[in-house]
């Protein structure tokens, strides 16, 4: 079973992970797949406690709460990630993941499909990277210490005209990425042609 569960299905790529679903079941490859969309909470743990894989994003470029469920779950993910994005978090730049993105999505797709020793290794690595970097065990130490600092610290309140640049070039920031995935959306119709 292969499950996708999108927020948002143009920022997660869902309509690339769909055309390779229906092109691997086209060539008669046998697996289930399931879009976790419009279901309640406990309907769609029920679906990723039961997935052999799950997709999570192709387009960002990092770790989604899904991939972080995933691990947790000790469930084999597939996700694009920026190389290099990570190394200095989790201390190797081998996350354990099928990095996957709009070009090789069907082929990463058949691949793990069809490994159920590499779905093992994933498994497993991706729950010990989860308990290592995530747990709230090993974590929460620094998350208070993060809260006392802010609590600490004065309340910072916009004082002139800065603030609001921050805020225009943030946007205009996020704006140029929906472009991006734009025009690598329609790069990539263009070359299947």
């Amino acid at each position: 079973l292969v499950v996708h569960a999108p927020t948002n299905e143009a920022y997660k790529g869902s309509k690339f992970v769909i055309e390779a679903v229906e092109a691997l079941q086209a060539e008669g490859i046998p697996f289930d797949f399931k879009m976790i969309k419009d279901l309640s909470l406990d309907e769609a743990r029920r679906y990723y406690k039961a997935a052999d894989v799950i997709v999570d994003q192709l387009l960002i470029g990092s770790t989604g709460v899904l991939t972080l469920e995933a691990w947790a779950l000790g469930k084999p993910c597939v996700v694009y990630l920026q190389p290099g994005l990570f190394e200095k978090f989790y201390k190797t730049d081998d996350v354990p993941v099928v990095n996957a993105n709009p070009s090789n999505i069907k082929d990463q797709l058949r691949m793990i499909i069809g490994d159920v020793g590499r779905r093992e290794e994933l498994s497993y690595r991706g729950r010990e990277l989860v308990e290592n970097f995530h747990d709230i065990r090993t974590v929460i130490d620094q998350f208070v210490d993060m809260y006392k600092g802010m609590m600490e610290r004065p309340l910072h309140l916009p004082t002139g005209s800065g603030d609001i640049e921050y805020l225009k070039w943030h946007f205009q920031k996020m704006a140029k990425q929906e472009a991006n995935a734009r025009n690598f959306e329609r790069r990539f119709k263009e070359q299947r042609v």
